[in-house]
C-alpha cells in the first residue's frame, strides 16, 4: 500500500474506533445486525442500510462483524468479517469490506432461512405482479433488475427469491443491488442525479459497485407479491432481444436446479412450484441491449396485470 493509500484509509477511520456496538436492520424479511469496532465500515453498511436501522429485529438471520485487527506501523492493518459466529473474509482494504459484507449476508440468507423456497433470482414488482429473474451468476438478472427499477418497477431483492410456502408469494429482501463493471455505466446513464460510489476490485468479482434501491428513489422497494412472471435471462453482447415462451413444466424444472435449499423442501417445493407456475407466463429471454430488454418485460408484466385485474 503507498503513502497516500495509507493516508487516505487513515482519514476514513476518522480519528478512531467505532464502539463496536451492534446495530440491527430490517430489510425487507431478513433481520441483519452489523457490530463493527470501525466507524468507516459503519458509515458505508449505512450508505446501503439506513433506512433499514431499527431498534431490534425480532429474529437476526444474518449477524455481521467486521473487526479491524493490526497496525498501521507493522503493515498488518486487516479488517477481519466474520457471518453468524463463523470466520469470514479477511480483507486489507476499507474500499473491499462493503462488498465482502453483501456475500457475507447472501451466505447467511442462504443457510439460515430455510422456511422459504429460494431460487437465485433476482424480483422487482410491477403493479399487482411478481417478475422472478432467475439465472446463476453471469446471465444479467442484477443488471435487469437494476435498469427496471430505474424505470419505474418497484424492486424486492437481486439475489433471491423467497417463495413463502403458505402465501405462495415472493417476500422481499431488498438488499443493495451488486453491479459489476460493464453494468455501472448503463445504470449511471440512466438517471442524471444518480452516480453510484466508486467501483472496487473484490476478491473473484473484478470491479463492482453497490447500488441500494432507496438511492433510486424513496417509494423504490416492493412487497410482498405474488409472481406472475417467471423469465431466464441470458446476456449476449450485441445481441438482438429475444424472447420464447417456455412451459411450466421446462421452468419448474429450471428452478429446481436454481434453488439453493430445494432438498430441504422436496416435495413440498415441488407442490409449491407447481402452484405458482401455474399462475405465471414463463419465457426465455436473450438480449444484449439491458434497457430495450428491461422495457420489454416491464410491458409484459403491465399487460399481464391488466388481464390479472379483468
Amino acid at each position: 500500500m503507498t503513502a497516500l493509500n495509507a493516508a487516505v484509509e487513515a482519514l476514513l477511520v476518522a480519528a478512531g474506533p467505532a464502539d463496536g456496538t451492534c446495530e440491527d436492520y430490517q430489510v425487507g424479511a431478513i433481520g441483519v445486525s452489523l457490530r463493527t469496532n470501525c466507524r468507516a465500515v459503519r458509515r458505508a453498511f449505512e450508505w446501503s442500510y439506513a433506512p433499514y436501522r431499527v431498534h431490534q429485529v425480532a429474529r437476526v438471520v444474518a449477524r455481521l462483524e467486521a473487526r479491524v485487527a493490526g497496525s498501521w506501523w507493522r503493515g498488518d492493518r486487516r479488517y477481519e468479517l466474520t457471518v453468524n459466529g463463523r470466520p469470514g473474509a479477511t480483507v486489507r482494504r476499507l474500499d473491499h469490506v462493503p462488498s465482502h459484507l453483501e456475500w457475507a449476508c447472501n451466505w447467511a440468507v442462504a443457510f439460515a432461512a430455510p422456511e422459504w423456497l429460494q431460487v437465485h433470482a433476482a424480483c422487482v414488482q410491477i403493479g399487482p405482479v411478481g417478475v422472478v429473474l432467475a439465472g446463476r451468476p453471469g446471465s444479467g438478472k442484477t443488471t435487469l433488475a437494476a435498469v427496471m427499477t430505474l424505470l419505474g418497477a418497484a424492486y424486492l431483492c437481486d439475489e433471491f427469491a423467497l417463495l413463502d410456502p403458505a402465501t405462495h408469494r415472493l417476500e422481499p429482501f431488498p438488499k443493495a443491488m451488486n453491479l459489476k463493471e460493464a453494468s455501472i455505466a448503463v445504470v449511471n446513464s440512466l438517471s442524471s442525479g444518480l452516480r453510484l460510489r466508486a467501483s472496487r476490485t473484490a476478491c473473484g468479482k473484478g470491479r463492482v459497485a453497490v447500488l441500494p434501491p432507496h438511492r433510486v428513489r424513496a417509494d423504490a422497494i416492493g412487497r410482498a407479491v405474488e409472481p406472475r412472471l417467471v423469465v431466464f435471462p441470458s446476456f449476449r453482447p450485441g445481441a438482438a432481444t429475444r424472447t420464447r415462451s417456455i412451459l411450466p413444466a421446462e421452468a419448474l424444472l429450471r428452478l429446481e436446479r436454481l434453488s439453493f435449499n430445494f432438498l430441504a423442501h422436496r416435495a413440498a417445493g415441488v407442490d409449491l412450484l407447481v402452484r405458482v407456475l401455474r399462475e405465471c407466463t414463463c419465457i426465455e429471454l436473450e438480449y444484449g441491449d439491458a434497457r430495450r430488454a428491461a422495457r420489454e418485460l416491464m410491458a409484459l408484466a403491465s399487460a399481464d396485470g391488466r388481464r390479472a385485474g379483468t
